[in-house]
């Protein structure tokens, strides 16, 4: 997992919410495998705290990304 500072707004994978410019967030390229080779799915970007909390919780969910914000909600508060 990388770390940048924004350039411009994103939007958080886990948490759906805005990731404004000027702040640092985790990002990292999906691909199949983890192989840099192989065409990629997407980029992962998450605000610090929700990558964070991922690290901790993703295991429970088997590292299954949440599809919205409410998804991410009942993710952790469960």
């Amino acid at each position: 997992m990388k770390t940048r500072n924004a350039r411009k707004d994103h939007t958080c994978t886990l948490c759906h919410l805005v990731i404004p410019a000027g702040t640092k967030y985790r990002y990292e390229t999906l691909t199949p495998w983890g192989h840099e080779v192989n065409e990629t799915f997407g980029m992962f970007k998450a605000h610090w705290e929700c990558e964070e909390k991922w690290q901790e919780i993703g295991d429970n969910y088997d590292w299954i990304l949440p599809e919205s914000k409410w998804d991410w909600m009942e993710m952790i508060d469960g």
